[in-house]
């Protein structure tokens, strides 16, 4: 029924939604919902769960046949990414985190992932992220994701790093209130965005569309 409920919705909406999403976090479904039985509906399958893959991945082919044949022009799945971090300084623990962060590593490939999709925001310094300016994460170029000290709270944060945020493919920037404005004037102005001092600005895809929606307060 998916398939059935996606193409009356862009039967109706798709000439005003430009990118639609099938389902969200498959993953924690399967694992949090079937696997664990931490979240609903609370089953503890464990590898038998896996099914429950299947069955998500089936809906999101079957819906986004449904969504494109309604007039849909852009389609994605929203899946969920974190970094390894270790329990403990335990060799177990550390075993532990390698393995998943090789496992990440192999199913994206060597180089940094490309999502579909990127979320994001501006504080009126310019950070986006969790990278503000003058931080040592704006100049990282192999890690993915960078453990940084913000003053802002709270502190202590991660942050995607800009080889993976500039891989995306589709960047939207939502902005509102009087108190962008002078930022987002100071970053129109930028005559070398890639080395700008405000990180909102170095935000520029290899591949990809940077979109910025800004509110009327925003945008005067």
């Amino acid at each position: 029924r998916l398939a059935e409920y996606a193409g009356l919705a862009a039967e109706r909406l798709a000439d005003r939604i430009p990118m639609w999403i099938t389902l969200n976090e498959p993953f924690v479904v399967t694992a949090f919902g079937y696997a664990l039985g931490l979240h609903a509906p609370g089953r503890a399958l464990m590898l038998d769960a896996l099914a429950t893959a299947h069955h998500q991945l089936l809906g999101h082919g079957l819906a986004t046949a449904a969504l494109r044949a309604a007039g849909a022009r852009q389609v994605a799945i929203t899946n969920n990414y974190s970094p390894a971090w270790p329990a403990t300084d335990s060799v177990a623990d550390l075993a532990a985190a390698a393995a998943y962060d090789a496992e990440l590593r192999k199913f994206f490939g060597t180089g940094a992932p490309a999502f579909d999709v990127t979320l994001l925001g501006i504080g009126p310094e310019g950070h986006t992220a969790s990278l503000f300016p003058g931080s040592p994460a704006l100049e990282e170029k192999k890690k993915w994701v960078e453990a940084v000290t913000a003053q802002a709270a709270p502190p202590n944060r991660l942050t995607f790093t800009l080889p993976v945020l500039n891989q995306s493919r589709n960047t939207y920037f939502l902005c509102a209130g009087t108190e962008k404005k002078e930022i987002l004037d100071a970053i129109r102005a930028e005559s070398d965005p890639a080395h700008s001092q405000y990180p909102a600005a170095r935000i520029q895809p290899v591949d990809g569309r940077v979109l910025w929606f800004l509110d009327e307060a925003a945008s005067r």
